[in-house]
């Protein structure tokens, strides 16, 4: 069985995951046979994302025939991304820089803010 391929962009989405505080992230893509690339736990969820590199043309983005078929019976949530702002997005993250340049991201569940390292502020 061959090694499988990752994505450009995954290592150093993953690294980026993994400064915010309260963030599980699994990288999964070599389960294989479509399963999605990160399972990643936030607040008591569970959020399934499929990887797609954005420097490829359309072309190379598109879902394989065993991705086709895994996404098409699977009956959770499951998500194509192909950035670290996608995945923020997706999981209702929000990111901002404080008066003293530090990251601090949000969403609907945290009652206050939580100081994440400056690369899990999405290009701001």
């Amino acid at each position: 069985m061959r090694p499988r391929r990752t994505d450009e962009n995954q290592a150093r989405i993953m690294r980026a995951l993994g400064q915010i505080p309260g963030l599980s992230v699994f990288d999964s893509h070599a389960f294989g046979r479509g399963f999605p690339d990160l399972i990643i736990g936030f607040r008591g969820r569970n959020y399934f994302f499929e990887l797609k590199n954005p420097i490829q043309p359309r072309s190379g983005q598109r879902l394989t025939e065993v991705e086709k078929r895994f996404h098409s019976t699977w009956r959770g949530r499951l998500i194509i991304v192909t950035t670290l702002e996608e995945i923020l997005e997706a999981m209702d993250i929000k990111t901002e820089r404080d008066e003293s340049n530090e990251c601090r991201i949000k969403n609907r569940s945290t009652q206050g803010k939580i100081v994440a390292k400056r690369s899990a502020c999405a290009n701001q």
